[in-house]
């Protein structure tokens, strides 16, 4: 028996893992690629898991052990599915106009609503799977029990295992093969035969062969599930469009849609670009060449391939092509590779890898892989002379990496003298103040902090020239005749249209408007200001927030720094003194205040690097299920340690004292580990293409996770002897995942955005540092008492 609950501990821990990282692409699919849903996904779960973990000990559960287990095991499975189809209905549910995303209010509480069930009941399992270790061997062998702290640290352990070995199927690609209902009948089936084998009654022939039975008939209704509720997802979010395929790629959800012989490829919901474009593509394409119409290379960043044939009619030598994605170009393949998954709704009538024609003298080249690691791979020496970034915006971490400062530094490095950058973003048509202007400001200065020379002509698209040395014209007329006397020759632009974009007096107007903008801080790579405009514009659009004027925010990170650490000493104070009366005078509640801000920092501090990890490397969409894993591996070989080389025989104060301070310095140093990160981006190995910076986050995530692991077992080791297994447990387990809800919460939607990641480790290092000082005090209280 003992065999088994271990067992369906590892695999409730895998399940877990599977379960979160499904909810979180749900999420991304309707929120339009929004990644601060990660941190309302994962506090709601962790509300539920805390409020889960303190239900046995109001049910007496111990009473009736093999009943709640049963129940725990069958459950999360079924709730998953319910959870991803309430998900795919939000749109219809909420009646969300169409090409709008709900409220932030609306979103905070659905996150909630889909999370927390969930995250209950792997909450609930805790105590019950810690109680029924402790009772099976006396049960068995007649033998004492296992200790309590031995059963609850084992139960930790193995979940923790568990879920490391759902991010092994990740890192391998294996898991986003399957849609989530099958995800959930695999569970079913594991768990059910485990219920089977520990149960004699189960093992009757009646029983196997429904079991047989059942198995084809719900494979078949997961997949009816599946494509029922994505259809219903796709008519609410996309009205009038005709599915024709869809991608599951390491970046997003890739989808096409088509009406009336327009095609247009989605991102996580959201429009990347249309086709064909017959008349806006040979615009925007001697509009990006306006600045240097002689390039002989070209580097064109963008999944449209109407732009290359207007591009090689400027004669260039050579078009390099790369993607944000690099699912962008094998969506409209046939050959994929193994580990892609792509629906086929219906045929796709457009051959897009040969709808720009040929272009006959060019060189051309299209690398299946986003920009930014192109550039990581390529010869330094090689050179270009325009680089072109046409993307839809920076409104989210994924599409921001190519507009940050050490984006625009690195592109630097492959322009030849006097080339030239362009990139484009979406502000207001006429020059003015506000959200948007400031977002155009923050482009604009962090391109002048790397190019001495940089344009800015404002329009419904807003678009960036950066040079090392070129002198830009203004003058659409200038600019007209130059292209005159080049002789080009277009179909679909004459040289007169360039004064639909280039208007003097406006360029002027935008220039000087947007020096008042100097002093806004440059969008970085581990500050991304994408979040901080999103959220206000967001909240602006439902009528919050629309007295705060964005730029107040982000110009304010340092002293914004300083009140959060008094709010955060101000929260230390309340939860200290609210466990004190929950408690009782005779407890001290450091113990568990210790491991609630654990939780806090922790969790926090994952966020974190995993929002840093998607500005450097993009593909969190399949790797955050692998950073959750690691997560968990670490907690577990932090127990391990615990238990093995004699910490949990010190006393509980000295140990917890020691790895507080511990905890205290590794978040001190992440800021510092994190900007060295950058230096290992030159090198790519491995054929799934795990670069040494992710090797890097996944170690470091998991030394704050083996901190973690190690003060949650010695602070179990602090709780009172008299309670029960499953109360002792449900105190632990509440007070980590309560902190660590309050930490992913406070890190997805303020701390982040507004001020950055490096200065939201120092606050949490702030927290742990407070928490030593009250660690110490009950320290030295104990050893005067002695």
């Amino acid at each position: 028996m003992e065999r088994l609950i271990l067992a369906a501990s590892f695999f409730l821990g895998c399940f877990a893992i599977l379960a979160q990282t499904i909810l979180f692409r749900e999420q991304l699919a309707i929120l339009e690629g929004n990644e601060l849903t990660l941190g309302l996904l994962l506090a709601g779960w962790l509300i539920g898991v805390a409020v889960g973990a303190l239900t046995p000990r109001k049910l007496d559960v111990e009473r009736s052990l093999s009943r709640w287990f049963a129940a725990i095991l069958l459950s999360p499975p079924l709730m998953l599915a319910v959870c991803v189809i309430l998900i795919r209905l939000l749109p219809a549910i909420l009646d969300v106009p169409v090409g709008e995303i709900p409220s932030p209010i609306q979103t905070l509480l659905f996150a909630l609503m889909a999370a927390l069930p969930l995250g209950f009941l792997f909450g609930f399992s805790f105590p019950v799977f810690s109680a029924a270790l402790n009772q099976c061997q006396p049960a068995e062998s007649g033998e004492a029990p296992i200790a309590k702290t031995a059963s609850i640290g084992s139960i930790f352990l193995i979940e923790s295992l568990g879920g490391a070995m759902a991010g092994f199927l990740m890192a391998i690609g294996r898991s986003q093969l399957i849609n989530p209902f099958l995800h959930s009948v695999i569970a079913l089936g594991v768990f059910g035969l485990i219920l089977i084998l520990s149960d004699d009654r189960l093992r009757r022939k009646s029983i196997l062969l429904s079991a047989i039975i059942a198995i084809p008939l719900l494979l078949y209704l997961s997949q009816i599930l599946n494509d029922w509720s994505a259809s219903r997802r796709w008519e609410n979010h996309h009205p009038g469009y005709e599915l024709y395929r869809c991608l599951e790629t390491p970046y997003q959800r890739l989808e096409i849609g088509g009406r009336e012989g327009q095609y247009t490829l989605f991102g996580n919901g959201a429009e990347l670009f249309s086709f064909p474009n017959e008349y806006e593509a040979p615009q925007w394409a001697y509009m990006a060449l306006s600045q240097n119409p002689q390039a002989k290379s070209i580097l064109l960043a963008s999944g449209d391939s109407g732009l290359l044939a207007p591009l090689a009619e400027h004669r260039p030598d050579k078009i390099a092509v790369a993607y944000l994605d690099s699912g962008i170009g094998d969506i409209f393949y046939d050959g994929l590779g193994q580990n892609i998954k792509r629906t086929v709704v219906k045929n796709f009538p457009l051959d897009f890898n040969r709808s720009a024609g040929p272009l006959p003298g060019v060189a051309l080249s299209i690398d299946q892989t986003d920009i930014r690691r192109l550039l990581s791979s390529i010869p330094q020496q090689t050179k270009f002379d325009c680089i072109i970034i046409i993307q839809p915006g920076p409104s989210n971490g994924l599409l921001n990496r190519l507009y940050t400062r050490e984006f625009f530094r690195h592109s630097r490095d492959f322009l030849s003298s006097d080339g030239v950058f362009v990139i484009t973003a979406a502000g207001p048509p006429a020059y003015d103040y506000g959200d948007a202007g400031a977002n155009c400001g923050a482009i604009y200065w962090t391109l002048r902090e790397v190019f001495p020379n940089v344009l800015a002509v404002p329009g419904v698209t807003w678009w960036f020239f950066a040079s090392p040395s070129r002198q830009f014209l203004i003058d659409a007329d200038a600019i007209a005749q130059r292209h005159r006397e080049l002789n080009l020759d277009s179909a679909y632009f004459a040289p007169e249209f360039f004064s639909l974009f280039y208007e003097a007096e406006r360029i002027r107007q935008a220039e000087k408007s947007l020096q008042t903008y100097a002093a806004m801080p440059r969008n970085t790579d581990d500050r991304p200001l994408c979040y901080l405009y999103h959220l206000l514009i967001w909240s602006k659009q439902y009528n919050y927030l629309k007295w705060l004027p964005v730029e107040a925010l982000a110009k304010s990170g340092a002293s914004l720094l300083g009140i959060g650490l008094a709010a955060a000493l101000l929260f230390y104070g309340v939860c200290y003194g609210a466990s004190r009366m929950i408690l009782g005078r005779k407890r001290n509640p450091a113990p568990l205040v210790t491991l609630a801000a654990t939780g806090l920092a922790s969790m926090g501090a994952e966020i974190s690097i995993l929002l840093f990890f998607q500005s450097k490397v993009g593909c969190l969409y399949e790797r955050v299920g692998v950073f959750f894993a690691i997560f968990m591996l670490g907690l577990a070989l932090g127990a391990v340690f615990a238990k093995r080389r004699g910490m949990a025989s010190k006393p509980a104060s000295i140990a917890l004292l020691g790895l507080d301070r511990g905890l205290f310095l590794i978040l001190l140093i992440t800021p510092i580990m994190l900007m060295r990160v950058e230096s290992l981006n030159r090198y790519s190995i491995f054929e799934f293409a795990i670069q040494p910076p992710e090797m890097a986050l996944w170690l470091w995530n998991g030394i704050i996770a083996f901190a973690a692991g190690m003060i949650f077992t010695i602070t179990a080791q602090a709780m009172p002897k008299s309670e029960s297994v499953s109360s002792s447990a449900g105190w632990v387990d509440a007070a980590d995942n309560l902190g660590g809800a309050l930490g992913a919460l406070v890190t997805g939607v303020l701390l982040v955005p507004i001020l950055g990641i490096m200065n939201t480790f120092y606050l949490f290092a702030g927290v742990k540092a407070m928490n030593l000082i009250g660690l110490y005090l009950w320290t030295r209280k104990i050893k005067l008492t002695v």
